[in-house]
């Protein structure tokens, strides 16, 4: 079953609150896999939300309810992975 938790990008509980819905099923009460939900929202908010033109690194609030506190807070790093284009001549 896939889990659905909310996520700020500027890691306060003042600002607004992303819903992704993540394929895997995760148990929010387990904090064993907190860094991998923070990478799988800093993803989200870089492909959907416009992130890709934000600075990073950024702080990430995660949340499992629409209101009320974090549950984690982490400082992800975006990795910057080179492309090359080949053009005949």
């Amino acid at each position: 079953m896939p889990t659905t938790l909310y996520y700020n990008e500027d890691g306060d509980d003042e600002g607004h609150r992303h819903q992704v819905t993540l394929i895997a099923d995760y148990d929010l009460d387990d904090d064993t896999w907190n860094d991998s939900l923070a990478e799988q929202c800093a993803d989200d908010w870089h492909s959907n939300h416009d992130g890709w033109e934000a600075s990073w690194p950024r702080v990430f609030s995660l949340y499992r309810e629409k209101t009320g506190p974090s549950f984690a807070r982490f400082e992800v790093e975006r990795e910057t992975v080179p492309q090359f284009n080949a053009y005949a001549r």
